[in-house]
């Protein structure tokens, strides 16, 4: 044992900050019986503010993520990939990246370990091979390492990183080149589902265009998209090397960049006709572990980056959008626990005798009064699924999502219970990081 990393400041310093979280949750959870009211009305005014800020933001800059012109002198761009054990996936996405669409000639580098062998008689591919170490697994995160390692022998104006299993539009490139202004240091491209074909897939591709819809705008207006996505993104190489590349001790190395290279002043951007296709998780397991390592690293990220809370020095993110995500997202975990270990039981006695009742008597029957009875907690709970309804539809229109019959009974799911796996997801994270587990990444 490291006794060491025992007394190692910055993890007693995260360990406080999760405490202090968990005393939050138990408060919450604790007093929300006698202050039930109280709790609804302020949580729901806040909830009501933060929707109105949005909706008036994403009418307000209806053009902050369209396309823009090309600048008159055109940067030097290289394409980057990787190949981590599974060869097949990269064919494809070294295929893609033929294609793209550039005024200029794209070189295309693929960070391999020399064992891909379909690359070594293509010589439209540049392979930077690295020794076979770096991709054992070992290392905390993988993908940092073997990044790091091989964008320090790329000399350009900026990288196009695409993951090994992601398959990019033509004009996935060319659409993002426009937003690179002076204090822009990455351009995500918008990520969407190549399989859709089971339940779990289906949840996920409600899941992709819901995340890439309206926020997508209103997080760009306020400078505040806070993950420079790894999967697909445009990065400015001397931003880029500035901040020191990706954090090898971070298991979601895109997120952890993002807040150095904004504590650096840069900001981000995102491209909404900038498509790309990723391969999702389509079994349980493999969407645990993948879900698992995201909460994971974003908790990870905010422990090491809590200074931003509240922070007047980030501007909006670190004053509002940041305190109020985090705050929410406290405020699901609380919920989730008081639900389904306190509230469940009398919300089904309720829905029990109230189904009873109303097969006696009939539905109109009923006196509308008895529903003061409902917790505050399932009462707001309903009211944040209707709001949520409404800007999925919102998004899916944003991100030209048409929802067929298909799927009408994975929305229903989606709008009610997926958010409450994922929050039991997160609360796991967040015990297994207070724990101090030794996670590492692995490809999902």
């Amino acid at each position: 044992m490291n006794f060491k990393s025992l007394f190692n400041k910055n993890k007693i310093s995260n360990k406080l900050f999760l405490l202090f979280i968990f005393i939050v949750i138990a408060m919450f959870v604790h007093y929300s019986f006698k202050l039930n009211w109280f709790l609804f009305i302020t949580l729901s005014a806040i909830f009501l503010y933060m929707t109105i800020i949005f909706i008036f933001t994403y009418f307000l800059y209806p053009e902050i993520s369209k396309t823009k012109k090309l600048p008159a002198k055109l940067p030097q761009v290289v394409a980057v990939t990787y190949a981590f054990n599974d060869w097949t996936a990269v064919r494809y996405t070294v295929e893609k990246l033929k294609k793209l669409k550039y005024p200029k000639k794209v070189p295309i580098y693929v960070i391999t370990d020399g064992t891909c062998k379909f690359l070594d008689s293509d010589k439209d591919i540049t392979q930077i091979v690295l020794p076979k170490k770096y991709f054992t697994g070992n290392q905390i995160n993988v993908k940092a390492t073997i990044m790091n390692l091989g964008l320090k022998k790329i000399k350009t104006d900026y990288l196009f990183c695409v993951d090994g299993d992601t398959l990019p539009n033509a004009d996935a490139l060319i659409n993002m080149v426009g937003f690179m202004t002076k204090n822009v240091a990455v351009v995500n491209g918008i990520l969407l589902p190549s399989n859709n074909k089971n339940f779990l897939e289906k949840l996920q591709t409600l899941e992709y265009n819901f995340s890439w819809g309206i926020s997508l705008r209103v997080l760009s207006a306020l400078n505040s998209i806070s993950v420079a996505v790894g999967g697909m993104c445009l990065i400015k190489k001397a931003a880029f090397d500035k901040v020191g590349g990706y954090d090898e001790t971070n298991v979601t190395e895109d997120r952890e960049l993002a807040y150095r290279l904004m504590e650096e002043g840069y900001v981000i951007r995102c491209a909404e006709s900038s498509r790309g296709y990723t391969e999702v998780p389509n079994t349980i397991k493999s969407f645990f572990n993948q879900r698992f390592r995201w909460y994971t690293g974003e908790i990870a990220t905010i422990c090491k980056h809590k200074k931003f809370l509240f922070n007047h020095n980030q501007d909006v993110f670190g004053l509002i959008v940041l305190p109020y995500t985090f705050i929410m997202q406290i405020v699901g975990v609380a919920l989730v626990i008081k639900m389904l270990f306190f509230n469940f039981k009398n919300w089904l006695i309720f829905n029990y005798y109230y189904l009873l009742e109303s097969l006696k008597y009939g539905v109109l029957s009923l006196q509308f009064s008895k529903f003061v009875y409902l917790p505050s907690t399932t009462i707001m709970g309903g009211m944040i699924i209707c709001i949520f309804i409404i800007f999925a539809l919102l998004s899916f229109s944003f991100s030209d999502f048409e929802l067929k019959p298909k799927y009408y009974f994975p929305f229903f799911i989606f709008s009610s219970l997926y958010g409450a796996g994922l929050l039991g997801i997160y609360i796991y994270s967040m015990i297994r990081e207070f724990l101090g587990s030794d996670y590492r990444w692995v490809k999902s």
